[in-house]
């Protein structure tokens, strides 16, 4: 009996860890990231080129596509071109917790028109996406149903503030996001900065995920799952 009890025991914790392994990756914040770049190291050797020359709003002009090679994806870190979502869970014995999911499988693109934003086009494929658990992963996947996809499509033009090459910078855009079949109007905060001469993207918006027909996985240890989401992404882009 003691050896059933701790086999019982290992499964079970077993199953919290695939459910929850650990820290889940902050939300997406350019600022942030510009802020935890490290130091350079004072004993090392400055390597020698000239300074990048500032990025002039109308040197933004043209099309961008979504760069999927500027950096290596990576869910944890929050590195690469990737979409996502925030959903926040209830599981027995462990709490409140933040389930994150995010797949690199990102296409599409943004037009720049004398320093304003005047298209963009994205889309993700939702079959790509990736948490802390594996089997939190194909609930997910079950429930969306078979080539699951999602896209944002502008409504409205905005225009790029002139110090982009600072501190990244925040706009509220307006368009259409897409879940499965189904659209909806949204109003998106969207970060934009220049990183080694290219645009970088970001931003969040909630939605209701009932909104889109999506129907929140269950699973004996989870004891609630939140029907409000938070989408994000990070959009690393390079000339189309």
């Amino acid at each position: 009996m003691l050896v059933v009890g701790l086999v019982v025991l290992l499964a079970f914790g077993g199953v919290l860890w695939w459910l929850r392994s650990g820290d889940e990756p902050a939300q997406v914040d350019l600022a942030r990231d510009e802020a935890a770049l490290p130091d350079d190291d004072s004993d090392a050797e400055p390597e020698p080129g000239p300074e990048p020359e500032p990025e002039d709003l109308e040197d933004l002009d043209g099309r961008w596509q979504v760069d999927l090679d500027a950096e290596p994806f990576d869910r944890e870190a929050g590195t690469g071109s990737f979409v996502g979502y925030r959903v926040d869970e209830e599981l027995t014995t462990v709490g409140a917790f933040t389930a994150v999911g995010r797949t690199p499988l990102v296409d599409g693109e943004v037009e720049v028109v004398d320093g304003a934003v005047i298209a963009t086009s994205i889309e993700a494929e939702l079959t790509g996406l990736e948490s802390d658990s594996g089997r939190r992963d194909g609930r997910v996947l079950s429930t969306l149903g078979a080539n699951p996809r999602a896209a944002f499509t502008l409504t409205g033009a905005f225009d790029l503030p002139a110090d982009l090459d600072g501190d990244p910078v925040t706009v509220t855009a307006t368009g259409e996001l897409t879940i499965l079949e189904v659209t909806e109007p949204v109003e998106v905060e969207v970060q934009a900065a220049i990183r080694d001469g290219s645009p970088v993207i970001a931003g969040r918006v909630e939605v209701l995920l009932s909104d889109y027909g999506v129907q929140v996985p269950s699973a004996p240890i989870v004891v609630s799952a939140s029907d409000e989401a938070v989408l994000e992404w990070q959009l690393f882009l390079t000339r189309g």
